[in-house]
């Protein structure tokens, strides 16, 4: 990855990316291990973003309801929790 590349948050301002990779790093309560694909490493970020979007390639959907959510993995419920 080139050094001058940015990532454009809500706020228009740009942060550095350091690296572009694969990042498994999100085990869920369900002992499930989140493997996050093709995933942008920005030091200034003091949480983590994951968008849904970019999850159904790699077989994830998802349901939503009022005050929660379930995450599915080919089909299978993997996890869940409040919104």
């Amino acid at each position: 990855m080139r050094s001058e590349q940015i990532f454009l948050s809500g706020n228009k301002l740009g942060s550095p990316m350091k690296a572009t990779g694969t990042c498994i790093f999100l085990t869920l309560s369900s002992g499930f291990i989140l493997k996050l694909e093709r995933t942008f490493y920005v030091p200034s970020f003091s949480r983590n973003l994951i968008y849904v979007s970019r999850l159904v390639p790699f077989g994830y959907s998802f349901n939503f309801k009022d005050t929660s959510f379930e995450l599915f993995y080919n089909f299978e419920c993997v996890g869940n929790d409040i919104l």
